[in-house]
């Protein structure tokens, strides 16, 4: 895990499970409207996603992360300001988008 993101981080909300391609919900809103940019922790640096919000939209997204990992990410908002801290998802594999699967 990128330590530098990582080391940001005073508090991390757990997220819990989904599916690798299921819905991410921070259970946050959005207060503007624009672009806004999930960085993902990794291992050699930090990877950028964005998504298009229009304010009072939940801050919600198909998960871009691969299956079998805990990833630790933040979300800053049009301003390029971060909503909330961080926070933690569990990425698994699945049958089908309802249920999550561990594979040993």
């Amino acid at each position: 895990m990128h330590t530098m993101l990582k080391d940001c981080c005073t508090t991390t909300e757990d997220l819990g499970c989904v599916c690798h391609c299921g819905t991410v919900d921070t259970g946050q809103v959005a207060a503007l409207t624009g672009d806004y940019t999930i960085e993902e922790a990794l291992n050699s640096g930090v990877a950028l996603f964005t998504l298009a919000l229009v304010a009072t939209d939940p801050i919600k997204f198909t998960s871009p992360f691969n299956e079998n990992q805990t990833v630790i990410f933040k979300v800053k908002d049009p301003a390029g300001n971060y909503v909330g801290d961080c926070y933690q998802v569990r990425t698994e594999v699945c049958l089908d988008q309802g249920d999550a699967v561990k594979v040993a």
